[in-house]
């Protein structure tokens, strides 16, 4: 009995992984945070040969306008996977602001920006359901913010994983 119900929860683990990869750029303002999403090259293939229909390798008003209604409006549902907290209180992530979509080589890249809850003291970046890994490193925040130190850290939960950056 042991063995099969071993083999069951095995098999339903290996249906839980991320099938999109995205690098996180925060740059981490006192009032706001701004994010650039860089999308792995299988994603942002797949979404540039759907989005960019003049293929001029940019994004027109119109076909930004496409990708907001189409995918980046729905993120709001998931407070687009970025996490306000106090402790381990949860705040209200709002709304994103000043949306922009780019190619830049071969990748999708998002950007915008949330309002940062005053009272927030880490910010994480997950999706509980495991269909995106979000990525941010030390090297990434870094770069968005010359001059500054964040500390950052994997959290694992039960079956995913996320990062944590620490506000100041």
């Amino acid at each position: 009995m042991k063995i099969v119900i071993s083999l069951l929860v095995f098999t339903l683990s290996l249906f839980a992984h991320p099938h999109v990869f995205v690098d996180v750029y925060p740059k981490v303002g006192k009032e706001t945070i701004q994010l650039r999403w860089v999308f792995d090259e299988m994603t942002s293939n797949m979404l540039i040969m759907d989005y960019d229909v003049d293929h001029d390798n940019a994004f027109s008003p119109a076909e930004s306008e496409v990708l907001v209604s189409d995918i980046f409006a729905s993120l709001k549902e998931h407070d687009y996977y970025t996490y306000f907290f106090k402790g381990e209180e949860q705040l209200s992530t709002g709304e994103a602001r000043d949306f922009g979509a780019s190619i830049h080589g071969s990748q999708l890249v998002f950007t915008f920006t949330l309002t940062r809850p005053a009272e927030a003291e880490t910010v994480r970046f997950f999706d509980v359901d495991n269909m995106t890994a979000y990525q941010v490193t030390e090297a990434f925040v870094k770069e968005a913010n010359p001059g500054q130190f964040f500390k950052v850290y994997e959290h694992e939960y039960d079956y995913y994983y996320g990062y944590v950056l620490e506000l100041k």
